[in-house]
Parts: C-alpha cells; structure tokens; sequence
C-alpha cells in the first residue's frame, strides 16, 4: 500500500503542474511494481480498482479516503515494443519493474532502446554481471513532441 500511495501522491503533484499548463510528461523510474500491481493499474488505467488484491490490505489506513484515480493519460513506453519486457535479472526474480511513462496527448513514442537478449542475460546466475553492472536493465526511449490541442 505504501507504493501505490506514493505513486499517487507523485501523479498528484504532477498533475496539478502539467495538466492546466498543458506540458508534456515522461515518469521514469524502478517502481518496483510489476504489470499486474495496483501501481501499474493506476498508472495505465487512470484509476485502480477498489477490489484490487494489493489493496485489500490496508492495516495502517493510509488508502481509507485516497480517490484512487488521475488524469494524466499515461502510457508504457515497453506497450511500443509489443512485447514482454525484462528490465530485471537476478536469481530470485526475472520481470518487469522499472517503467517509462508518457503522456499520449503530446508524446509520441518513435522508438525504445533494444532488449537485452535473454540467453545474454542467462549467460550468468543473475545481475549484475561483468557485462552489466546493475540487476536492473537501462531502459531508455525517444519521444516526438506534439502541439498542445
């Protein structure tokens, strides 16, 4: 619950800045979220369900009276690729976690850097490796700018 307040919380802000001012967004960042999180719902969705699993627990309240929506119109910069994404190695876990977000309304993604073969990646127990100095996988994206509406 902590992670989805905190998404929210930053979405928020974000949104009181870019949305009356009509500006561009790129989010980025380790969310430590996977595709089927309440964070990655909200981000992509613009809202979270009430019934979702990872919100049923909610012992310290922080999520009692939290509006659980947005307006930003994200959207996943891995969605240009058509494809599953690794952005993380290691022994324990092989998946998604860090994310590029954009706003659809004035971006365009033209194109994101290549995945990292897999059998590359296999080729030792986990990350970081020799070859990669990190257990997450640089992500990076080009974006065309569009004229506000």
């Amino acid at each position: 619950n902590v992670k989805i307040w905190q998404v929210m919380t930053l979405v928020r802000e974000l949104e009181k800045f870019t949305v009356p001012r009509q500006l561009p967004l790129v989010l980025t960042g380790d969310l430590n979220s996977m595709l089927d999180s309440a964070v990655y719902e909200f981000l992509h969705n613009n809202v979270v369900s009430a019934s979702h699993p990872e919100l049923m627990d909610d012992a310290q309240g922080i999520l009692e009276n939290a509006e659980l929506r947005h307006g930003l119109q994200l959207r996943d910069s891995h969605e240009f690729m058509g494809k599953d994404m690794i952005t993380n190695y290691t022994a324990g876990f092989v998946g998604v976690l860090d994310y590029i977000w954009y706003t659809a309304e004035r971006l365009r993604a033209t194109r994101v850097l290549d995945q990292v073969d897999p059998e590359t990646l296999s080729e030792h127990t986990a990350l970081p490796s020799p070859q990669y100095s990190s257990d997450h996988i640089a992500l990076a994206a080009e974006f065309e700018l569009s004229a506000p509406r």
